[in-house]
């Protein structure tokens, strides 16, 4: 609870650092399905997306210390009833009651405590993509969504190639995000040929992400004072998505460029740290 035994200390004293609570490297020998779930769609679900959803090898899988979602150009009959369904299938993995996750204060007054989520990862190129790294409540006590909140680590549409978009959602700030400091977006040139860290920081006093570096901040969302969960619903836990998207009515706007695919969104780790005490 404390740094040392002094409880008037004012913390000087105390060596704060990151202690890694969970890393998924994507081996070989680990099943995927040991720390991640599969959603199972039709198209069109959310967001008036292309893709079917699936938990087909084809769509997600290990290779050389990756995960790989696969983005696919197939028609897919996927009620069997002689007809596709689809003319595209990808994967949507998420730790939905394996591995969750909430800032906690493990240091007393050294420390409000702290979250950090780093995923590496190098996105796909094409329009009509549309990759994310994102975060959603595990039991949604305030609610539907918007309600109980949403943080969005990355987003990137392939018609705005090497732009990278961050946001929250919550009941007072959902869509039309545009302007305000809920959503903010940094360029990076090189997103689609090499790999970046998008991170999180988040704690019981703001939200940052940023791009491989803490100091290379894309958005930063402070709790306003004696906020409500209408404006932080961010005190519960939450868990870890990745998918990659085709289409849409953000991914799509330019439309899909057919002859661009297959395409791959390569992650090599996910990482999840605490801020601890040394002492």
């Amino acid at each position: 609870g404390i740094c040392n035994d002094d409880l008037t200390d004012d913390c000087d004293s105390c060596q704060l650092s990151w202690y890694e609570l969970w890393i998924d490297n994507f081996d070989d020998e680990i099943n995927i399905q040991d720390n991640w779930n599969f959603e199972v769609w039709y198209p069109g679900v959310v967001n008036d997306e292309l893709q079917a959803y699936t938990a087909h090898p084809n769509n997600a899988y290990i290779e050389n210390g990756n995960l790989v979602i696969k983005a696919l150009r197939e028609n897919v009959d996927l009620n069997n009833d002689g007809t596709p369904d689809t003319q595209y299938t990808s994967s949507r993995l998420h730790t939905q009651n394996k591995r969750t996750y909430v800032y906690e204060n493990p240091c007393g007054e050294c420390n409000q405590g702290k979250i950090k989520v780093e995923v590496r990862a190098k996105l796909p190129k094409g329009i009509g993509t549309w990759p994310a790294i994102w975060m959603m409540p595990n039991d949604s006590d305030y609610g539907i969504w918007p309600n109980s909140g949403e943080i969005d680590i990355m987003e990137h549409v392939g018609y705005d190639s090497n732009v990278i978009h961050s946001s929250v959602h919550n009941a007072t700030f959902s869509q039309n995000l545009a302007g305000t400091n809920q959503t903010s977006s940094a360029s990076v040139s090189d997103v689609e040929e090499n790999y970046h860290i998008y991170g999180l920081i988040w704690s019981d006093e703001e939200i940052t992400t940023f791009i491989d570096e803490e100091s290379n901040v894309v958005l930063n969302y402070p709790k306003a004072e004696n906020a409500g969960n209408a404006l932080w619903p961010y005190d519960k836990r939450f868990f870890i998505i990745l998918n990659l998207a085709v289409g849409g009515t953000w991914g799509g706007v330019n439309g899909v460029d057919n002859d661009s695919f297959p395409q791959k969104m390569l992650i090599d780790y996910v990482k999840v740290s605490e801020l601890r005490c040394e002492n």
